[in-house]
């Protein structure tokens, strides 16, 4: 669940998982990622054998949003909570320096794999796979990523939040490099994995930002971050198209690695005495004292 639903939803989960937070926020992704391949797959199978397939599709898609909202009605939260939320600013105060590393940070990822991402099928496209293809490898991705999100937990525990969090992105942002320079099939592998490995550190850096911001600061925060990711990410791809347009393939996914890089360095930079070693599961909802 996308746009301005996410950050609340991030945030409620902080607010009622106290221990093994990842694990909530490993099974979400998982079960989020799943359920989009089962979407996908439902709409090719209806679109090749029911001729007005868009009335169909458009009639699921508002009963699931119904069945959605039918559920949220359900959700609760701690009224404390929300009349100390009310009384604070606009612009989180106690959570500032944070939501800037985290914002700065996470602009720098977005700027590189915005370069390239969503440009990444038109690659495959001129490196003579075909639609179906293309198609494959980007479900194989998705289903990889949803596998290897589960283990995120385990990571956290052997070696740590911020070595996680650092540790897979730089995977997810260095293989981005070796793609144009291998054939097809083995670029689309190197795609798979490192769109596994990126994903896999979602989970724990949501649940860092919760650690590190305070209790009612957490959606706003959650909701700047994710700003900063979004915009960067959307400009990065206009540049991106400009290199692949002009056939500058290497200088392309060079750049946007090198670039994406930016991000776990200077997270590591920001963050790395901040876990409480041995504990980094079960970290402390309230933030440290700024």
């Amino acid at each position: 669940m996308g746009g301005p639903v996410a950050p609340l939803m991030t945030a409620m989960v902080a607010e009622s998982v106290e221990r093994n937070r990842t694990n909530v926020y490993s099974r979400l992704t998982s079960l989020a990622t799943i359920a989009a391949v089962a979407g996908a797959a439902f709409s090719s199978v209806v679109s090749s054998v029911v001729p007005d397939y868009y009335h169909l599709l458009f009639l699921v898609a508002m009963v699931l949003n119904a069945v959605s909202i039918l559920f949220s009605l359900f959700l609760t939260e701690r009224r404390d909570r929300v009349e100390k939320a009310t009384r604070q600013d606009i612009i989180p105060r106690k959570s500032g320096r944070n939501i800037l590393f985290i914002s700065l940070s996470g602009a720098f990822g977005s700027v590189g794999l915005g370069m390239v991402i969503p440009l990444i099928s038109l690659w495959f496209k001129m490196e003579s796979l075909s639609t179906p293809e293309i198609s494959v490898i980007f479900d194989i991705s998705y289903i990889a990523a949803a596998v290897l999100v589960n283990f995120s937990p385990y990571f956290e525990r052997r070696i740590g939040m911020i070595n996680s969090v650092v540790l897979f992105r730089i995977l997810g942002s260095v293989l981005l490099v070796f793609i144009p320079f291998l054939p097809a099939m083995g670029a689309a592998a190197i795609y798979i994995l490192r769109t596994g490995f990126y994903q896999m550190a979602l989970p724990i850096r949501q649940n860092f930002s919760m650690t590190v911001f305070a209790a009612e600061e957490r959606s706003r925060g959650s909701s700047l971050t994710g700003l900063s990711r979004r915009l960067p990410y959307g400009f990065a791809t206009t540049a991106g198209s400009v290199l692949l347009a002009s056939g500058m393939y290497l200088a392309l996914f060079l750049t946007a690695g090198t670039v994406s890089l930016l991000d776990p360095i200077l997270y590591y930079l920001f963050f790395h005495g901040r876990e409480r070693r041995g504990a980094v599961s079960d970290a402390a909802a309230a933030p440290p004292q700024q």
